[in-house]
Parts: C-alpha cells; structure tokens; sequence
C-alpha cells in the first residue's frame, strides 16, 4: 500500500489541471476510495501539505472538487470591493453554467458560505 504522502501528490498532480472531478473520478485515477480521496484533499488543504484551496461542492448524490491553484497563505486578508464584484461574478457564471450542463443541479450552501466570507472580507 503507497503512503499517504503518495495519494496526495497523485491527487495534487491529478487536479493541476483546475477542472472539476467528483470524488469517484478521483479515486479511480490514484487508487483510492472515497474516504480515501475525502482525506487527501482535507490533508492539501493544511498548511504543512502545502496549504492549497480545493473547492468542493455537494453535486446529486456525492461531491466534486476543483484545485484553485490558490494557496491559502495566498488569499489576502482583505479584498477590494473589485475583487469581490469579480468573484461574485464567477460564482453566478459557474451557477450559470452548471444549472445549464447538468439537469437538476442546484447550487448549495458552499456559495451562500463564500458569498459571507468574501462580503465579511469586504468589512474588514
């Protein structure tokens, strides 16, 4: 069996590409399960794996995720109110298109959550 250190590369690797994937694409791909790919991502996201913003999502029935390229050390404290109109603005496109490409598809409690982060960013 590979290290923990193994799956996250191939996952870190694997997402490079910044396209969204669901949790069963992924584990496919590096040899893992769903609790296994759950754990890697979560373990890219802390500051000693190198910090990175994986977003994720509820889609049907499981989760999709997507490397932002960011690092969390990266996100300023805060933003300018045209950064946020911005990424306001990719949200609605994103919404926009998922509600366009995939039937049924409603957008969750992961955009209400970064609206408020991104609006008390502004407040800061």
């Amino acid at each position: 069996m590979a290290r923990p250190a193994v799956f996250r590369s191939r996952v870190l690797d694997l997402m490079g590409d910044r396209l969204w994937r669901t949790t069963e694409a992924i584990g496919a791909v590096v040899g893992l399960d769903g609790p296994g790919v759950a754990s890697a991502i979560r373990e890219l996201r802390e500051v000693e794996h190198g910090g990175h913003e994986i977003v994720s999502e509820r889609s049907g029935g499981g989760w999709t995720h997507r490397l932002t390229g960011r690092r969390l050390d990266e996100v300023p404290a805060r933003l300018k109110r045209s950064e946020i109109e911005a990424a306001l603005s990719e949200m609605r496109e994103l919404i926009r298109f998922r509600k366009e490409h995939e039937p049924g598809y409603r957008p969750g409690a992961e955009f209400r959550k970064v609206g408020e982060w991104l609006v008390s960013r502004a407040r800061r």
